[in-house]
């Protein structure tokens, strides 16, 4: 089963409140761009307690995300990109019990063939090696290294 709560429970979502606002500022310059996200939810309902206390953490109060990318004279891409996710529970089995951050690193270039375009990307995720996140299933602190290429004709 997915999770532990019956029928009951799920009829009662109808109750539940919540408000927030988000923010998105986007600069794109002839070589670089930079993007910032950030989001605000909060429950707007105490009546109910035990349901806001089930379904609050499944949406973090806060998250921010910047992305900075960079295209080099020689057309490959190098971008950083930075998170913060507020405690939550991705579904009712796992969850985050303290706010987590994490960073990316990716390297990616095009290259044209005659009867097509070829796209490479390096991504390294988790590089500062931080050993609070368990986000949907990832082992805690795990670092990864990802070589991606996609063919198209």
């Amino acid at each position: 089963m997915f999770d532990e709560f019956g029928p009951e429970f799920y009829s009662r979502l109808n109750e539940y409140e919540q408000a927030g606002f988000e923010l998105q500022l986007s600069y794109t310059g002839e070589t670089d761009s930079l993007h910032l996200g950030y989001s605000y939810v909060k429950e707007l309902e105490r009546d109910n307690s035990d349901l806001v206390e089930a379904v609050a953490l499944s949406s973090p109060e806060q998250t921010l995300s910047l992305l900075y990318s960079h295209r080099f004279a020689n057309d490959w891409l190098g971008s950083i990109s930075l998170f913060y996710v507020d405690d939550l529970r991705w579904n009712f089995s796992a969850a985050s019990t303290v706010p987590v951050s994490w960073a990316d690193l990716k390297l990616a270039r095009k290259f044209k063939t005659t009867n097509g375009e070829l796209d490479v990307s390096l991504t390294a995720q988790n590089i500062f090696d931080e050993e609070k996140i368990n986000l949907r299933g990832r082992d805690s602190g795990e670092r990864r290294i990802l070589l991606s290429a996609k063919y198209s004709f």
